[in-house]
């Protein structure tokens, strides 16, 4: 069944089929993280991705006029649910250039760009190589423009295997393990969104790093829009990135930035520790054998990675707890002039949460 989405007023119209839909939430948003999506439109989950795509793909459980808000959802994490973020501090004339310049952009016709906001089908993208970032969208929003580029990622996704029926069929010589993986080699649809802001002169690129994803991987995806953006619109935003390590340090010190979730560092004794807290409702900043250690040396201790946890109001009553991560390494710590260009920022529902987050990171740019 397809029908009519009308999105960001009269002019735009999608048309959209439940199916690719569902399979697009599936695909992108952590089910934790999709109880907020589907409170917000006042919808009910199932039990598991498979049970809500059901529900979204019955007419009785999720009716017509609730489409138009996952569509919504759907967009917003495109733009901003799961990335990898850079962020570059534009000349005044290269800003200036880069907004007028993206009136120019000519989009081409894709397999990519005809399922958006969906995603393609695995299926359709399976005989396809792996692509470079081609623009697919340019949405403009009240306090900006987002370029949306997509592309073809290699993933390997681990799963776990139904171990019962696997020592049934197999026999006496599996019975020994009490879990089972699969790798799976699978093609998907990444999102790498450039976001050029109306007042400001700092440009970011927010790229998907959803599970699966290789650090490096999207960090070359990055490069690679980098790349396409200079095609696109002759501005050049290589040499403007912005260091954010020194974050990592002032992220910690300050008590009221979240809960401290993770966090490593290196000691005037030389040690290196690597501390994680079971519960979001805990922070490292005051768990006790961190405080207690921390007391016998005589230097601050020196951190290199970093994970925070917040808590977003969404809407009245709706709370999300996007995650601010800065994961550098020891080596980085040790140098005259540390450097790391990377934050990312995940569990979001989208948009709103990832600014809220961002707008943390910008006090400190």
């Amino acid at each position: 069944m397809s029908l009519e989405v009308i999105q960001y007023g009269a002019e735009e119209r999608i048309t959209v089929q439940r199916q690719d839909l569902s399979r697009s939430l599936a695909e992108r948003i952590p089910y934790a993280v999709s109880k907020s999506v589907f409170d917000l439109a006042d919808l009910a989950r199932g039990h598991g991705w498979e049970a809500t795509k059901t529900r979204i793909e019955d007419p009785s459980s999720t009716p017509n006029e609730k489409i138009p808000s996952l569509v919504t959802a759907l967009k917003n994490h495109i733009l901003a649910g799961e990335k990898l973020c850079r962020f570059f501090r534009l000349t005044s004339a290269d800003i200036v250039n880069l907004r007028n310049n993206i009136n120019s952009i000519q989009k081409k016709s894709s397999l990519l760009g005809s399922f958006y906001p969906c995603l393609a089908p695995e299926k359709q993208m399976k005989g396809l190589p792996l692509s470079t970032p081609e623009i697919i969208s340019i949405e403009h929003m009240p306090d900006g423009v987002a370029l949306v580029y997509a592309s073809i990622r290699a993933l390997k996704i681990k799963e776990a295997l139904p171990t019962a029926s696997i020592n049934a069929k197999m026999g006496p010589s599996w019975k020994a393990y009490d879990e089972l993986y699969g790798i799976r080699n699978v093609r998907q649809e990444a999102f790498t969104v450039v976001w050029v802001p109306n007042h400001g002169d700092i440009v970011e690129i927010r790229s998907d790093h959803l599970r699966g994803s290789n650090i490096e991987g999207t960090r070359a995806e990055i490069d690679a829009v980098i790349h396409s953006l200079k095609q696109d619109t002759s501005i050049n935003v290589s040499g403007f990135s912005i260091n954010v390590f020194r974050m990592i340090d002032q992220f910690y010190c300050n008590i009221s930035e979240g809960k401290v979730v993770e966090l490593a560092f290196g000691t005037t004794t030389r040690s290196l520790k690597h501390e994680k807290m079971r519960g979001h409702n805990d922070c490292l900043r005051s768990e006790l054998f961190h405080v207690g250690g921390k007391s016998n040396l005589n230097q601050p201790i020196k951190p290199y990675r970093i994970s925070i946890s917040y808590n977003v109001e969404v809407s009245s009553g709706i709370w999300t707890s996007p995650e601010l991560s800065i994961h550098s390494n020891s080596h980085m710590s040790d140098q005259i002039s540390p450097s790391h260009y990377d934050i990312l920022i995940s569990k979001n529902m989208g948009v709103e949460d990832y600014e809220y987050v961002r707008d943390r990171i910008f006090l400190y740019i």
